[in-house]
């Protein structure tokens, strides 16, 4: 969610950061450990979450928050709020 908030230029991006964005973007395996951490239902809403925000789809932001509200921390919950939020005012253009 923090890599969503500050939404970073592919030019500008670490290498470990892309590698985080990479395993949310792309289809998965069975034995991939983060899906395992997860759960697989949560592993794909959050990979709908970064498709939704490369993609500016703020309908499905939406719903998805709705979604993962109580599977989420209240932190968590409140980085989600902030990326659809920049998403829908991006800084320095006011709210």
């Amino acid at each position: 969610l923090l890599l969503m908030m500050l939404q970073p230029t592919p030019q500008r991006i670490r290498p470990e950061h892309a590698q985080t964005l990479e395993k949310y973007t792309w289809d998965f395996n069975e034995d991939n450990t983060t899906v395992q951490y997860l759960g697989e239902d949560l592993f794909l809403m959050l990979q709908s979450i970064v498709m939704a925000c490369q993609s500016s789809d703020l309908i499905s932001l939406r719903l998805l928050q709705t979604e993962l509200w109580p599977l989420l921390s209240t932190e968590q919950n409140h980085l989600l709020f902030l990326v659809i939020q920049e998403l829908t005012h991006p800084s320095g253009e006011g709210v």
